[in-house]
């Protein structure tokens, strides 16, 4: 893994995908699959409802 702009692509051999933090999500053999991975760990998130808070039950008459 490398963040060097500059680096010679014959010795590249995977791909990771990380997030914000730098953090290790999944590695990849080519850069099409791990953006195609990312695309769709991002849709999959989009779909998935967003947990709310119970309401509060009314007390009383």
């Amino acid at each position: 893994m490398t963040t060097d702009e500059v680096f010679d692509s014959h010795e590249v051999t995977g791909y990771l995908v990380v997030n914000a933090s730098g953090a290790k999500l999944r590695r990849e053999l080519t850069l099409e699959d791990a953006r195609a991975w990312m695309e769709e760990l991002i849709r999959e998130e989009s779909l998935q409802p967003v947990a709310r808070p119970p309401r509060p039950r009314r007390m009383g008459p």
